[in-house]
């Protein structure tokens, strides 16, 4: 059994959504206070390819691939490429007492969750290394 981090706002007694608003409208005020820029990244690997939308996916990444903003990370478009090709044409079939469904369409969530989680979360920490370190930071 993995052991839960301090500062993970869930599963743990008393701590949930509010606190961790809470933690992050504070987080937010300080560096407004302060004028210094703020860094954040979100991942819910564990379940995030169960539920998300393909296209809205794909469509966000893709807005990423400008980098004119120096805040905003360069998402290397090969790599885009290569991930939404994992997403293309995805079919599954359902299998009930012994038989057989036509191939379905799969638009939401994959088979290949498990595959798909550990390239994100690689890609994830790539793309926000090289922001970090063009950020100097």
């Amino acid at each position: 059994m993995t052991s839960i981090r301090r500062l993970q706002g869930r599963f743990q007694d008393g701590l949930g959504c509010i606190t961790t608003s809470f933690s992050l409208r504070e987080c937010l005020n300080y560096s407004r206070e302060h004028s210094s820029p703020v860094y954040m990244c979100f991942l819910d690997a564990r379940q995030a390819f169960d539920r998300v939308w393909h296209d809205g996916l794909f469509y966000k990444l893709s807005s990423l691939t400008s980098g004119d903003d120096a805040h905003t990370p360069d998402i290397d478009a090969n790599s885009l490429v290569a991930f939404r090709n994992m997403y293309q044409n995805v079919t599954s079939r359902v299998r009930y007492q012994g038989l057989l469904s036509e191939p379905l369409p799969v638009r939401q969530g994959t088979a290949r969750a498990e595959r798909a989680r550990r390239y994100s979360t690689w890609y994830i920490s790539t793309v926000s290394f090289q922001s970090w370190k063009r950020l100097g930071m």
